[in-house]
């Protein structure tokens, strides 16, 4: 059995294959984006069609995945990224220690790239401020890349409206689960995103989400269960997510945390994450198997995969 995960692993993998694989092959997929099945991104996926089966670490991956590549549809599974439930695990003592007065808290984990939207979380911090009522602070955390040009943008929004002491940008750090412990609620207002580590850690840190409507949102956040959906596109619709955000009781906001808790034990316990990549790598290998006697393979693959989802 050989299991790859990144890019590259995953089409050595594949080529090494050629010409007669007598070997399991399951290769992974982690890039939701818009683009996949276009371009140098499509040239790239195509070898996985030699794959025994294709994780997927979200449904819009997948589903990406099936709509560029029908054929691939049997060989496809999605299985979630595993969190560090202890690591990432709610406070000891819980409940809304501030007053209603005082400023609600909201921590953004992401690097600064176009797509995590930062321009239009700071338009919809400045819709929020024109509107009064309890003031939202966001704490973003993250990595510039080389093009700075997005958060120049940002910055100079922030600046320009007087926004800097509500929306403020820092860099990574190490302890972000602390960070999330003592925040309110915790945001991600991407354009697209497949599944987010930082919403699973914060769902795991128990806390409620607020976070754009894309991809995976709808399998990570149900609207006023455990968070809030918001358009992405429309600094309105985020600012609306925030002030429902931010008129919670202290009651209903741990009750939601209490949600978000109880769903990243179930997406994301390691070791439910491991019975279904086992599940996975055993059948495969047991086609591999079969696959050296001329045995009947597709219906085993196909089964193993289904198996999983």
């Amino acid at each position: 059995m050989v299991l790859a995960f990144l890019a590259a692993p995953s089409l050595y993998a594949e080529l090494a294959g050629l010409p007669d694989r007598k070997w399991g092959l399951v290769v992974g997929e982690r890039a939701a984006h818009p683009d996949i099945g276009t371009g140098w991104q499509r040239w790239l996926r195509w070898p996985h069609r030699l794959a025994d089966a294709v994780v997927t670490n979200s449904h819009a991956n997948r589903r990406m995945l099936e709509r560029s590549w029908p054929g691939l549809r049997p060989k496809l599974a999605t299985i979630c990224n595993a969190v560090d439930l202890q690591r990432f695990r709610p406070a000891d003592a819980s409940g809304d220690c501030a007053g209603a007065n005082s400023p609600f808290r909201l921590v953004v984990a992401a690097s600064y790239q176009r797509k995590k939207n930062m321009l239009g979380l700071a338009r919809a911090l400045h819709i929020l401020q024109q509107r009064g009522g309890r003031t939202v602070v966001v704490d973003w955390y993250g990595a510039t890349p080389s093009d700075q040009v997005p958060l120049r943008e940002a910055r100079q929004f922030v600046s320009r409206h007087c926004l800097a002491t509500i929306l403020r940008f820092h860099p990574p750090i190490q302890n972000i689960e602390a960070e999330y412990v003592r925040a309110d609620a915790v945001g991600l207002f991407s354009e697209y995103e497949g599944l987010p580590n930082a919403i699973c850690e914060g769902m795991a840190c128990g806390k409620p989400i607020v976070m754009s409507d894309v991809c995976d949102a709808r399998h990570l956040v149900e609207d006023d269960k455990n968070g809030f959906l918001c358009d992405p596109h429309s600094p309105a619709s985020i600012a609306n997510a925030l002030g429902r955000m931010v008129m919670l009781t202290a009651a209903k906001k741990q009750q939601m945390g209490i949600e978000s808790r109880k769903r990243a034990e179930h997406l994301f316990e390691p070791s439910r994450v491991l019975d279904r990549y086992e599940t996975l790598l055993k059948s495969v290998a047991n086609r591999a198997s079969l696959a050296a006697h001329g045995a009947g393979l597709t219906a085993v693959s196909h089964c193993a995969v289904r198996a999983i989802e």
